[in-house]
């Protein structure tokens, strides 16, 4: 029987973390899925170790990639060598502990709702109170207390704009393979999220109830501790693209204050980080038609208009809880508070100001 679930989980230099994870996923009470490991250009040995342990595995196949294709490119390069009549694809983060009940969970929540992609993680009561929405920039976000229903205590589900690609499960036979090349890491889940609802998809983040319904980030990141400048770099880059590939003219022209606003406010918070920000607004300056070709193949998929997608996210700058010391603090109250007042200006349909949409 082929699998329901392909599972791409990406290894670079971090075979103790993907042994420990493919342990988890083999131990799940459902078992229609495989898992397509991609080595990402590790050392020998490390290849030999993942070898070892897992090569001749029948729900297990290892790709051996030359060097380091990037989070993008690797999962891609899973997808194209799964199962290409399994209904589900997914990107899981190799530092990653899964619970017996969390896959199951997982694929009956998306496939109850009729989702396109989606997540599952653990319930607390705090997730009552509280709702996470991107900001509207693509910088940051807010957590805010709008539309907690009595429905989200019985249904535990929540619409959200995208899931991280930790742990994003979605409908490969409708979207392929789920994420641009040329992105490397970065953004790349915000741009599946906001091309499945572009498509006329949803994407669901659903919270379990069941002790084994986890889903738990152990690792840490190499690439942000070592080269903090590229992280930047890539990350502004991309997040930036995104605002210029998914909306429309009009709103394109209402958002872009904010997200110069957004680019001095980060400046002045972090101001080594400066010359990754140039170098991001120089890579779009200098590629206008890669950016053009690029929305002009997510616009022609189009199917929803931009409130869609305003409608799951905030107008504020960024959660004050994500900075660090009282004059960023107060930077980010002050700016959410610019931010809301020209969100209302320019009638933008966001969820803090369009609360019922």
């Amino acid at each position: 029987m082929h699998p329901h679930v392909s599972i791409v989980i990406l290894n670079w230099n971090t075979t103790d973390n993907t042994l420990v994870c493919l342990n988890h996923l083999l131990a799940s009470s459902f078992q229609k899925f495989e898992v397509i490991v991609v080595d990402n250009g590790s050392t020998r040995e490390e290849r030999e170790r993942l070898h070892t342990a897992y090569g001749n595995h029948p729900k297990i196949k290892i790709i051996y990639n030359g060097n380091n294709r990037g989070f993008c490119q690797g999962n891609n390069i899973g997808i194209l060598n799964s199962d290409q009549r399994s209904k589900w694809g997914m990107t899981l983060n190799g530092d990653t502990k899964v619970g017996k009940k969390w896959l199951e969970e997982l694929v009956n929540a998306v496939e109850r709702t009729g989702a396109w992609g989606g997540t599952c993680t653990q319930f607390k009561e705090e997730y009552a109170k509280v709702f996470g929405s991107t900001s509207v920039t693509g910088f940051g976000g807010l957590y805010t207390d709008a539309s907690l229903t009595e429905e989200f205590r019985r249904t535990h589900l929540l619409e959200t704009l995208a899931v991280s690609g930790a742990w994003f499960i979605f409908d490969k036979q409708r979207l392929g393979l789920p994420y641009p090349d040329d992105y490397f890491m970065y953004a790349e889940d915000v741009h599946l999220g906001m091309r499945i609802w572009l498509q006329g998809g949803k994407v669901m983040r659903y919270y379990s109830t069941d002790p084994e319904g986890f889903a738990e980030h152990f690792g840490g990141h190499v690439l942000q501790k070592r080269r903090r400048q590229f992280a930047a770099y890539i990350g502004t880059r991309n997040r930036l693209t995104n605002f210029l590939y998914f909306y429309c003219m009009g709103t394109i022209v209402k958002v872009l204050p904010l997200v110069l606003l957004t680019q001095v406010a980060y400046t002045l918070m972090t101001p080594r980080l400066l010359p990754a920000r140039i170098a991001a607004f120089t890579w779009l300056f200098t590629h206008p038609r890669a950016i053009w070709r690029g929305r002009m193949l997510i616009q022609h998929q189009r199917k929803v208009p931009d409130k869609v997608l305003l409608r799951l996210q905030t107008c504020n700058m960024t959660n004050e809880v994500e900075v660090q010391g009282r004059a960023a603090k107060a930077l980010v109250r002050t700016c959410n508070r610019v931010f809301l007042v020209y969100g209302r200006l320019v009638g933008l349909q966001t969820r803090d100001l369009v609360p019922d949409s």
